[in-house]
């Protein structure tokens, strides 16, 4: 049976579910938003273009069958979309706000934290020891170009297809990338949420997705919040653990068969 699951920030879930409580905001604050950033790079607020698109994520072969599955389910001029090829220049930030839903790849994240990622406070601070004249550098000596139009966006919502790869706690390019993304709400859509090995990279794993969540408390980068109430009394056999994993789980995630999605499939968009 191929099960699909969506995890997502708890005010998402508590919305699509129909739930309506005092703490589901309808908005996010920067501020507080903004602190579970891992990169200790950011992006000044009022450069960011508002917009209403979703960015979907997927990984690189997918990208044809998505754009194939957006004309076969919505009429044309329905609902504006863009299609990252890859193999061009990204457009602008407003050029990108202005589409409804715009559908990217991992390479694309990749490649666009290692050239066009924002600097590092040393690396600002720092021009004449990281940059020559005009040229401006980042510390691994790669010349750093403008800052990516993907991150000068303030999108609704970012999805990610096959989203276990953002898991772990090692960071990749694409991890980084994900993770510095501004979004008001952010979906992890997959088949695999852990790679169900041993318990404890399991458990790793899943700190890793709650990251690109930014769930609070649990999703702090330095793990403190996780590791305390759930990773240590979960492999100490201590009922605690599994409790309050279950508990946060029930909150950020839906889970699906293949099937049940396939009867709630609504009428193409027109």
């Amino acid at each position: 049976m191929h099960v699909v699951v969506c995890m997502m920030e708890a005010k998402e879930l508590a919305a699509l579910s129909g739930q309506c409580t005092r703490n589901v905001r309808a908005r996010v604050d920067n501020k507080a938003d903004n602190a579970l950033d891992t990169s200790l790079r950011s992006v000044p607020a009022e450069n960011l273009a508002s917009s209403g698109a979703s960015l979907i994520v997927v990984r690189d072969p997918l990208v044809e069958r998505w754009k194939y599955q957006i004309e076969a389910h919505v009429s044309q001029k329905a609902l504006r979309s863009f299609i990252d090829e890859t193999t061009e220049d990204l457009p602008s930030n407003f050029e990108l706000a202005a589409y409804d839903v715009v559908v990217t790849s991992f390479s694309r994240l990749a490649k666009e934290w290692k050239l066009h990622r924002p600097a590092s406070e040393l690396e600002k601070r720092m021009p004449e020891q990281y940059g020559f004249e005009d040229t401006q550098r980042y510390t691994d000596g790669t010349t750093r170009g403008e800052v990516s139009s993907l991150l000068t966006v303030h999108w609704v919502r970012v999805i990610v297809d096959e989203g276990h790869k953002l898991g772990g706690q090692t960071p990749t390019n694409l991890m980084r990338m994900a993770r510095t993304l501004f979004a008001e709400r952010r979906w992890v859509m997959t088949g695999t949420p852990t790679p169900n090995t041993l318990q404890s990279a399991d458990l790793r794993f899943m700190h890793g997705l709650l990251v690109f969540l930014r769930n609070k408390p649990y999703g702090q980068p330095d793990g403190r919040a996780w590791t305390k109430a759930i990773a240590w009394p979960f492999e100490k056999n201590e009922p605690i653990g599994p409790y309050s994993l279950q508990s946060l789980l029930r909150r950020i995630m839906m889970r699906h068969t293949k099937q049940s999605i396939r009867d709630i499939l609504p009428e193409p968009i027109r």
